[in-house]
C-alpha cells in the first residue's frame, strides 16, 4: 500500500492535478529540484520503516527461541502459550495509543510551521490529513515494538526465571539475543530521526528556501525522535538488567569462597615438592581463577561492548544537527555551499 502511495506521490509530482481538483497543479516534469522531495522522503523512510517491522514479531520469537535453546529461559508449553497472548494483547493496546501520540505530534509540526491559518488552506490540509494518518500507521508500528520491549516485565510478571551464565561465549553472560533485538528495534526506531537529521542538514544548502520554514520544526522534534529510539533501547532490557544484576550479587559469595580456594591452593603451590600434586594444583588454580573472574567481569546488560559502541556512535551522529545548532553553527553549511557556487561560477566566467 505505502509503495503505491509512494509512486503515487511521484506521479502527483511529474504530472500534477487538473485544474479544479484540490491542490491542482500542472506538475514539475523532469525539473526534479522543484519536485516536494521532504515529501518524497518521508514516504520513503515510512515505506522502509514499515516493511522492516513487520517482521519485528517473527525475530522477537527466534530471539526467545534462541534464550530456551541456551537455558537462559525456562517456558514450559503452557506458560510459553499464555506469554504470548499476553504479549499480543498488550501490543494491540499500545499501538493505538502510539498511534494517536504521533499523529497529535504531526499535527502540532504542521501548525508550527505554518500557523493555524494556512494550514486550513486546502492544499495544506490535505496534505496534514494524508500526513496525520500515516503518522497513525507508522506510530502503530512504535507502539507494538514499545509492547515488544516489555519482554522482561512480562515474564518477571509471569515468574519465569532467567538464569545468567557467567562466561558465556558471547560476551553478555548468554542474553545476547535479545540485546541484539533490541538493537534492531533501536535501529527500526532511529529512522524518523535519521530523516530529521538529514532534512536539517539539507535545508540550510536547499536550491530554493521552501523547506525554511520546517527547520524550527525539525530541531524541536529531532530530540523527541532520539530520545524514543535511546528509550526503545535501554528501557526494554532494564528488566533484563535488573535480574542480571542481582543473579550477579548472588554469585559474587561464590566468587568470594573461590577466592578464598586460590589464596589456599597458591599458599601450597609455594611449599609442595611433589611434581604430580603440583600439578593437580595448578589445574584447580586456573579453573578457580576463571570461575572468579567470570562472575567479577560478568556484564549486567544483555549487550557486549561492540554493540554498546556500535549504538553510542550511531546517537552521536544523529545528534551532530543540535549540537552545531547549540554551537551557533548552523549557517556553516550553507556559507560554505554559496562560497563553493561563487567560485565554480567565476572559473566558468
Amino acid at each position: 500500500m505505502l509503495v503505491v502511495l509512494l509512486v503515487v506521490a511521484c506521479a502527483y509530482q511529474y504530472w500534477g492535478l487538473p485544474e479544479g481538483m484540490p491542490g491542482a497543479f500542472p506538475g514539475y516534469g523532469n525539473s526534479f529540484v522543484r519536485w516536494d522531495w521532504m515529501l518524497l522522503s518521508g514516504l520513503a523512510t515510512l515505506t522502509v520503516g514499515v516493511q522492516i517491522a513487520r517482521g519485528a514479531r517473527s525475530r522477537l520469537d527466534q530471539s526467545i527461541g534462541r534464550l530456551i535453546d541456551r537455558g537462559v529461559l525456562a517456558f514450559g508449553r503452557d506458560t510459553h502459550t499464555a506469554f504470548n497472548v499476553a504479549l499480543d494483547a498488550r501490543a494491540g493496546l499500545w499501538a493505538q495509543r502510539s498511534g494517536l501520540v504521533v499523529a497529535v505530534a504531526i499535527g502540532a509540526a504542521f501548525v508550527l510551521a505554518f500557523g493555524i491559518g494556512l494550514v486550513l488552506e486546502p492544499e495544506r490540509l490535505f496534505l496534514m490529513v494524508l500526513e496525520l494518518a500515516l503518522g497513525f500507521a507508522a506510530g502503530r508500528y512504535l507502539g507494538r515494538m514499545a509492547a515488544f520491549g516489555s519482554l522482561g516485565w512480562l515474564l518477571r510478571g509471569r515468574h519465569v526465571r532467567i538464569v545468567v551464565r557467567p562466561g558465556h561465549i558471547d560476551g553478555a553472560a548468554g542474553l545476547k539475543p535479545i540485546g541484539d533485538y533490541y538493537l534492531y528495534q533501536a535501529a527500526l526506531s532511529a529512522l524518523p530521526a535519521v530523516f530529521l537529521a538529514v532534512w536539517l542538514v539539507l535545508i540550510p544548502v536547499w536550491p530554493s528556501n521552501r523547506y525554511d520554514q520546517w527547520r524550527d520544526a525539525y530541531l524541536g522534534l529531532l530530540p523527541l525522535a532520539l530520545a524514543f529510539e535511546v528509550l526503545a533501547f535501554l528501557l526494554p532490557m532494564r528488566a533484563f538488567h535488573q535480574e542480571m544484576a542481582s543473579q550477579k550479587q548472588e554469585q559474587r559469595r561464590t566468587a568470594d569462597v573461590r577466592s578464598r580456594e586460590i589464596a589456599d591452593i597458591q599458599a601450597e603451590l609455594a611449599t609442595c615438592e611433589d611434581e604430580q600434586r603440583r600439578a593437580g594444583l595448578k589445574d584447580q588454580l586456573a579453573s578457580k581463577t576463571q570461575q572468579y573472574w567470570d562472575i567479577e567481569s560478568m556484564p549486567t546488560w544483555p549487550v557486549d561492548l561492540r554493540m554498546w559502541r556500535r549504538f553510542t556512535f550511531g546517537n552521536a551522529a544523529l545528534a551532530l544537527p543540535l549540537i552545531s545548532e547549540y554551537l551557533g553553527l548552523g549557517g556553516f553549511a550553507k556559507q560554505l555551499v554559496e562560497t563553493l557556487q561563487r567560485v565554480f561560477e567565476r572559473a566558468a566566467a
